[in-house]
């Protein structure tokens, strides 16, 4: 069963026919012969519109083919690097967690003769260290005890409650092939799409736990004995799993236009 807490039922059977909206506080009960009743309780969170973002590609290497000898308008190879800016606005009076994501896109189509024609984007390595508050959940002993890298992309709010904060991302070892008989504008229609991603605080806690399981030094201590095993995190009533939320919200980024510039300096 699913109850806003106002005690009003939603659906006495499934929740298929609800959606939550922001700021709802919703419980969910489950009840079972074998296994008794479960409950959790989740506040749907804001989704945080992304702010101001700021994209500076700079090119590291570039290769361009002949084309005399190869026989194509358009055959390069080209690597760079990228910095990129991203304001959170956080909303005030709320605990605000977020989580930040990313994916690229690109284009490879068939021309009329059967060959590939490829313009191929290639996201490298975001470098972690750039961020430092991907690193706010990282205690003192970790540090010391040089366990503090990591790739977590958890974040609160604890550092800036109501107020602006900027991400700064950096992804190095970038690259973009581009290999076409005929020039064509299309092959360099490609991006970043970049998603912040609001989570609930029983996601947000899960996620930590998580990640000292897996990657903290308590974690490695465990495992071979030293301390005591870790507890899962859970916010259900039984001790078992996790009821969360999310609202995200995506922004992309057009690489178009630095493709254009650097493909025509290089000529």
């Amino acid at each position: 069963m699913l109850h806003r807490l106002s005690g009003k039922l939603i659906d006495k059977n499934s929740s298929k026919s609800f959606t939550g909206h922001q700021y709802d506080r919703i419980r969910i009960i489950a009840r079972s012969p074998a296994y008794g009743t479960a409950s959790a309780e989740v506040t749907v969170p804001y989704a945080t519109p992304i702010g101001k973002v700021t994209v500076s590609p700079v090119v590291t290497d570039i290769w361009m083919g002949d084309k005399d000898f190869y026989h194509y308008d358009m055959f390069a190879d080209i690597t760079f690097s990228m910095g990129i800016t991203l304001d959170v606005s956080d909303p005030a009076a709320y605990d605000n967690y977020y989580h930040f994501g990313y994916n690229w896109f690109s284009n490879t189509v068939d021309d009329d003769f059967g060959y590939d024609t490829v313009g191929r984007l290639s996201l490298g390595t975001l470098e972690y260290d750039s961020e430092p508050i991907f690193k706010e959940h990282i205690g003192v002993f970790e540090t010391v005890m040089g366990n503090d890298d990591t790739d977590f992309v958890f974040f609160s709010d604890r550092q800036f409650a109501g107020r602006t904060y900027t991400l700064h991302l950096n992804f190095s070892h970038n690259s973009f092939n581009v290999k076409s008989r005929y020039y064509d504008d299309a092959l360099l229609e490609c991006g970043v799409n970049l998603y912040l991603t609001t989570v609930s605080q029983s996601y947000y806690n899960w996620a930590v736990y998580k990640w000292n399981a897996d990657e903290g030094i308590i974690g490695d201590l465990s495992d071979i004995g030293l301390v005591e095993s870790k507890w899962g995190y859970s916010n259900v009533s039984t001790g078992a799993g996790v009821v969360a939320a999310k609202a995200a919200v995506k922004y992309t980024l057009s690489l178009k236009d630095f493709l254009q510039k650097t493909l025509s300096c290089s000529e």
